[in-house]
């Protein structure tokens, strides 16, 4: 059998090695599944194809996996490159076509909950990307006005007590706006901090908001205001997929024993950590370190004439993304700290010196 996914319909299409016994379209719901597994049991159909189809394939794929139907998941760019340009009406007959002949290649149906799991990482790596976005936006219109709240205070637009200060100090009116600044940082200062706090660090702090506030257009307010409100959701969305995976490993004692191992190495955190293993799922799935370094999409690209072997130094991209960028940021951590103990930070830095250019 190969099926077509889409978001409200699955195109079946069931053959033998001579004929094709059924063709049609079934709605992706309960009673269309529930048609499908009649279907199987019918015409005796020994397994099943279908495609990666962003979520809407794990509906289909979990109910035949639950019912012990042997099932080859394969991604959409394989099946088009099987058959060339794809046809809505033709696509369930050339995966089917397709998977008779041997052409497809199986890709891992991970469990229901690493499933899950691994969307909530990848959400909150996104995430994260787009908080950083704000945060830039933030950064250049406070360089364009030669604003140093960022440099002088380092936790500035990381905390929430500093993000609901420059909230209210763009929403005071303008009367008495110097005497309702200095009254609100002392009011938003944790009382932690402010101890520790001197009367210079607290002046030049409102020296910078005052001086910033006039500066400012009214555009440029409410700008900025979109900007650290949106910086305020991300935080509580982050928080909230960070919990996922912290109840995760609190469930499972194997996920959280191997997120202990990948938090000994420095520059990997627990978001990197949490997404490393989301990804890989099961360790065994590879049975070599070099399989592993492939699929992360860090393994230099070979180019092979006949008898001769090049390698260019150039990665090959063709693994998983969301792998490749977290190990990525995690040895720009390394180099970022300066541990010259650390020999990824003095490989990096070596390199550097060589080509002069960071990405390389």
């Amino acid at each position: 059998m190969g099926i077509d996914v889409h978001k409200s319909i699955l195109a079946i299409c069931i053959l033998n090695e001579t004929s094709f016994l059924y063709e049609q379209n079934h709605s992706n719901d309960k009673s269309g599944l529930e048609t499908i597994l009649k279907l199987i049991k019918k015409y005796e159909v020994q397994d099943v194809a279908m495609e990666a189809t962003s979520t809407y394939h794990l509906k289909v794929c979990f109910a035949l996996v639950d019912n012990s139907v042997p099932v080859l998941l394969a991604c959409a760019r394989q099946t088009a490159d099987t058959q060339g340009k794809k046809t809505d009406k033709l696509d369930a007959r050339r995966i089917a076509l397709a998977h008779r002949d041997g052409r497809l290649k199986p890709s891992v149906i991970s469990p229901k909950e690493f499933t899950h799991l691994r969307r909530s990482t990848r959400k909150l790596t996104q995430l994260i990307q787009e908080q950083t976005k704000s945060k830039q936006r933030v950064q250049q219109l406070f360089q364009l006005y030669d604003c140093r709240l960022t440099s002088l205070h380092k936790n500035f637009l990381k905390t929430k007590w500093s993000l609901d200060l420059l909230i209210s100090c763009l929403e005071i009116t303008e009367e008495d706006a110097d005497k309702n600044i200095k009254e609100l940082v002392m009011n938003y200062y944790p009382k932690k901090k402010l101890q520790k706090t001197t009367k210079f660090q607290i002046g030049t702090l409102q020296d910078e908001l005052v001086h910033l506030r006039i500066q400012l257009t009214i555009v440029e307010k409410i700008n900025l205001q979109t900007e650290l409100f949106q910086i305020r959701i991300f935080d509580k969305l982050i928080e909230q997929h960070r919990l996922v995976y912290r109840i995760f490993a609190k469930q499972h004692p194997d996920f959280n024993s191997n997120m202990k191992l990948l938090l000994t190495i420095p520059g990997v955190g627990p978001d990197t950590a949490a997404i490393v293993l989301a990804e890989i799922v099961d360790i065994k799935l590879f049975s070599k370190p070099e399989q592993l370094v492939k699929w992360s999409g860090l393994a230099p690209r070979i180019l092979q004439s006949g008898h001769r072997k090049k390698i260019t130094g150039k990665i090959h991209k063709g693994g998983n993304k969301h792998m490749r960028r977290a190990l990525t940021l995690a040895c720009t951590n390394i180099y970022a700290r300066g541990d010259i103990t650390n020999p990824i930070h003095l490989f990096i830095k070596k390199k550097y010196q060589i080509s002069k250019s960071f990405k390389i």
